[in-house]
């Protein structure tokens, strides 16, 4: 392939060097020499260029081979990669989705808890009410029981004491000391 592209451009070279020296009216063994030079130099360059230049692209194809075999390699490694990362966010999505339910799930039964203990308290703040209100109650119906029987004798007192004379208190007096003297006699 090489030797038929160097003949072919060999061939158009010489034509116009023909052509240029039939004008020039002479040369034409000039022209054959050049000829002559240009063959054995192509075919030098075939006969000790063609395997370097064949291992050359050989070697230039074969390294665009292994990268293109590395590209793809590399492209595989990093679909599986995203796999992997598609994988894994799809597995946070879905323990963030549960991590969520369980926060709501906490949440509702912290929120039945307080209100319970809420109701508790309550409860317990009503009895303790009730408690100290019957206390209160108490101390309040027997200072009024006091009350009424100190205002009672107050006012008794006042009466016999309006309606009491001098002798009645007497006769009252002696009265009680009879019967402490008898009392102390049958003692």
């Amino acid at each position: 392939m090489l030797l038929r592209s160097a003949a072919l451009a060999f061939l158009l070279c010489g034509a116009s060097e023909l052509y240029a020296a039939e004008g020039a009216g002479g040369g034409s063994l000039d022209f054959l020499w050049k000829v002559v030079n240009v063959a054995v130099l192509l075919y030098i360059l075939y006969r000790f260029g063609r395997k370097p230049v064949s291992d050359g692209l050989q070697a230039s194809a074969e390294s665009a081979k292994r990268s293109l075999e590395e590209a793809r390699e590399a492209e595989r490694k990093v679909s599986a990669q995203l796999d992997e990362m598609k994988q894994k966010l799809q597995g946070l999505e879905q323990e963030t989705a549960a991590m969520v339910a369980q926060a709501k799930q906490d949440a509702e039964v912290e929120k039945i808890r307080m209100i319970e203990e809420g109701r508790a308290e309550v409860q317990r703040m009503t009895e303790h009410a009730k408690l100290v209100i019957n206390q209160e109650y108490r101390k309040a119906e027997q200072e009024l029981k006091e009350w009424v029987a100190n205002e009672t004798i107050w006012q008794a007192e006042a009466r016999i004491s309006e309606q009491m004379n001098e002798q009645q208190q007497a006769q009252l007096v002696q009265g009680y000391l009879k019967q402490l003297g008898e009392a102390k006699e049958t003692a």
